[in-house]
């Protein structure tokens, strides 16, 4: 009783009881604990919190788009992907409003032939009881959906199996770079070791303006990858085998999701079958030149043609983007340089290191400063390891 007194004294200052006693202090106290801790959940909850303001701040709402911040920018992939599209299309829109009126024109004094202005056959396209003309854009705008849209489909695919190829062969070419520097550190052949993967992270990993079957096409004794298995596997393969095995895996799946599976000429077919469904609307307009004496009705039509014809050339130019395997926006070309960009610096540092390294080990260098080259060295590179390690390589 005297212990259960002297507790419940301690719990109440002036005649109010202790917040942390009662359940809403009690989770005040934790929480404020949990705070306390370096890595705690709550901490942790405002980290992520903080990360988020810092992203809402950096990149803005995606409602905001400044046309201006693309030009200030020094991606050339973006401005020429703008250039190749919007040009185009504000030059389709120009032609097709300024040619619209002269060929309607045109196709009225050739099937008008008593001069009258109402022929059979301008009376045929201007009344289209027989829905000809109709029939005609219908199936012509259907053959064009359907073709330029499973395009569109198919490439967009492709490019986003390309973006799944190329982060795992970038990951593996880490795994690689990682494995060599573990075991072939304190090799002779170790330069040579980052030098090949430095030519095929060059020359076959970020050549995305060669054709696949070109890189492929290249004998084993040009694959930096098979040097790689040559150098370091004396008689049995190396511990590395597993990784440049992978590697060659992830390295196929790439060329095979680089490889074009539509032909320059398919995009000729698509533009002559826009262009054979825009050649009915001047049709139309003649026969409605003969409903109408009225001209300034073919004012009206121009402008609607003109902006048909740019909406064509520029869902075609969009289409086509995505078929260009580099130099655009909507190419890989810049995430890519972007994965590499660590992957390269770190092949640098280490061939830096493996250069210095070779040059304190000479017979008239003092080996005591290996260790700043090598933090793993261990042994002193005597006269017989040397002499079995040039026997390896």
């Amino acid at each position: 009783t005297t212990l259960f007194s002297s507790l419940r004294r301690r719990t109440k200052v002036e005649g109010v009881a202790n917040p942390n006693r009662t359940p809403a202090g009690k989770r005040v106290a934790a929480r404020s604990r949990m705070e306390q801790k370096p890595g705690g959940l709550f901490n942790g909850r405002s980290a992520r919190r903080h990360r988020a303001e810092q992203c809402t701040k950096v990149c803005g709402n995606i409602w905001e788009f400044d046309a201006g911040k693309l030009w200030q920018e020094d991606d050339v992939s973006v401005k020429n992907t703008i250039m190749r599209v919007v040009l185009p299309s504000v030059l389709s829109f120009i032609l097709g409003t300024l040619l619209y009126t002269p060929v309607a024109l045109a196709f009225v004094a050739i099937f008008d032939a008593g001069d009258t202005g109402e022929g059979p056959i301008l009376n045929v396209l201007g009344m289209d009881q027989s829905q000809f003309m109709q029939n005609f854009l219908t199936v012509n705008g259907l053959l064009f959906t359907i073709l330029c849209g499973n395009t569109y489909t198919s490439l967009y695919n492709q490019q986003e199996t390309l973006f799944t190829c190329l982060f795992l062969e970038v990951s593996e070419a880490k795994s690689l770079l990682e494995q060599a520097c573990l075991v072939c550190q304190n090799r002779p052949f170790f330069p040579k070791v980052l030098e090949c993967i430095g030519d095929y992270v060059e020359n076959d990993l970020c050549r995305l303006d060669v054709e696949p079957a070109e890189l492929l096409a290249k004998r084993p004794m040009y694959d930096p990858l098979e040097n790689i298995l040559y150098v370091t596997s004396v008689g049995v393969p190396s511990v590395i085998y597993e990784t440049v095995r992978d590697l060659r895996v992830a390295r196929g799946n790439r060329l095979g999701a680089m490889q074009r599976k539509l032909p320059a000429v398919h995009f000729l077919l698509l533009y002559a079958l826009g262009a054979l469904e825009l050649l009915a609307f001047p049709l139309l307009g003649a026969g409605t030149v003969s409903m109408f004496r009225e001209r300034a009705v073919l004012n009206v039509q121009a402008v609607l043609f003109g902006s048909m014809c740019g909406a064509i050339v520029m869902t075609l130019q969009v289409v086509y983007e995505l078929w260009k395997p580099c130099d655009g926006a909507y190419t890989v070309d810049r995430v890519l340089q972007t994965m590499v960009s660590g992957l390269e610096e770190e092949l640098e540092a280490r061939l830096a290191a493996s250069t210095i390294a070779d040059s304190r080990l000479e017979p008239g260098n003092n080996h005591e400063d290996t260790m700043v080259a090598f933090p793993n060295d261990h042994d002193r590179w005597s006269s017989e390891q040397r002499g079995y390690a040039d026997q390896q390589y």
